[in-house]
């Protein structure tokens, strides 16, 4: 148990220890297999994901393509609800996310749980169930007491997410002088127009030719006492 809580500690510090974290879980739940998926609230697309065992290898397939399909994660919240429970096996039959995805990893049920949910991330949390075997009965004390670790890793992964995303899309110069008041949209709109203006590119590489040629150096330095002169 120690060694589930210190793997749920190092995923909270970083990100590259969470599929050793979900390792640890399952080996220490007896199940098939877990994941941890972040999604952005305002597009609706998977931000980050791990997937352990069963359906590690699925994980890009369900990034790609599945998420929009899923209907079971939507339905999480604070409280961990069985697949089963949500819907009867003949809707999940009928679902292209359950048979292309979930039986296609060895999977047959999930036991899932939102562990976190602010204004611009959503991460759920699922436990798998292998086909032809049961939820061990160990599961829901375990569940109990890796709880709040758990979720604080999670929290602190959406805080890193957010903190990288936020440092992507610092304003720039231009931006931060038109919020001041400084300058406008059009001023700089123009001014990039000035700049990529053709004539006005040769006329300044013009300009720097004069300003350089051996004549025009010899004018500007015309009465001073320099050494090679």
């Amino acid at each position: 148990m120690s060694t589930l809580v210190s793997a749920l500690q190092d995923a909270a510090a970083s990100r590259e220890a969470w599929p050793d974290a979900l390792k640890a879980l399952t080996e220490a739940a007896g199940v098939a297999g877990a994941a941890l998926i972040i999604s952005n609230k305002h597009t609706g697309n998977v931000e980050e994901a791990c997937f352990s065992g069963l359906s590690a290898e699925f994980e890009s397939d369900y990034i790609r393509h599945y998420a929009t399909l899923d209907p079971y994660s939507p339905l999480l919240d604070g409280s961990w609800k069985k697949l089963s429970g949500c819907f009867p096996d003949p809707v999940l039959r009928r679902s292209e996310w359950y048979n292309d995805f979930v039986l296609a990893c060895g999977v047959r049920d999930i036991l899932g749980a939102r562990l976190v949910d602010t204004p611009d991330y959503r991460v759920i949390f699922g436990i798998h169930q292998q086909i032809g075997r049961s939820f061990p009965a160990r599961l829901d004390s375990l569940i109990e007491l890796v709880a709040d670790p758990l979720r604080r890793a999670a929290e602190h992964n959406v805080e890193r997410l957010r903190s990288t995303i936020g440092a992507c899309h610092e304003p720039t110069t231009e931006l931060r002088l038109i919020a001041a008041g400084i300058i406008s949209i059009s001023t700089m709109a123009r001014d990039m127009r000035t700049k990529q203006d053709p004539s006005i590119q040769r006329r300044i590489r013009l300009r720097r030719m004069r300003l350089r040629s051996p004549g025009n150096w010899r004018k500007t330095t015309a009465g001073k006492n320099h050494r090679f002169s």
